[in-house]
């Protein structure tokens, strides 16, 4: 028997999270490039945002919408935690950030899918500091630098835009403890 699945948050009605979401009006144009082995995970978080964040796009590459987007912006970066071949944004230019890529997928799986694209070896990487409470425990991660998309987003752009954006977190505890009922072996 086949599981009725919500349109919107593409999850089965058991464990949709629509009522849970939070709007958030942002400024910074977000760009999620989610690799095409993610969009069905059970644990992905790139819908969440999607959903909750106003000013943001979900694609599964680069493609000419992504490039014109990224060409047309004053100061594009890329969120990632280390770009050796990529200038880091310092302090004072992070709330000049007006578009920032988001890769979404384990480190390789994003290497292949965003990172290697010509365009983006050029843009400068934002690194998060890694001090903020890591939500996101139902996927395994040996590095404590590996956020969720969403906590990612959620934790960037309250350093670009110098507001609180943590509300958009709730969805995703919810979902944990949601998920957590059905498979608590998931949840640390």
């Amino acid at each position: 028997m086949k599981r009725e699945i919500c349109n919107e948050c593409e999850r089965p009605h058991n464990v949709c999270f629509c009522e849970d979401i939070i709007k958030q009006k942002n400024k910074v144009q977000l760009v999620i490039i989610q690799h095409p082995e993610e969009k069905g995970h059970y644990l992905n978080t790139a819908v969440m945002a999607k959903m909750t964040f106003d000013n943001i796009i979900l694609k599964n590459e680069i493609d000419i919408e992504i490039e014109k987007l990224i060409s047309q912006a004053k100061n594009p970066a890329i969120l990632y935690p280390q770009l050796d071949r990529n200038k880091k944004i310092l302090k004072e230019e992070i709330n000049q950030i007006d578009l920032l890529l988001i890769p979404d997928g384990t480190w390789r799986k994003a290497k292949r899918n965003t990172i290697d694209h010509p365009m983006v070896q050029k843009l400068p990487f934002l690194s998060l500091d890694f001090k903020e409470e890591k939500i996101y425990t139902l996927r395994k991660s040996k590095k404590e630098i590996e956020y969720s998309t969403l906590e990612a987003i959620t934790y960037a752009l309250n350093k670009i835009e110098e507001d609180n954006f943590n509300s958009a977190l709730n969805v995703l505890k919810k979902q944990i403890e949601r998920q957590s009922k059905f498979n608590p072996r998931d949840v640390k």
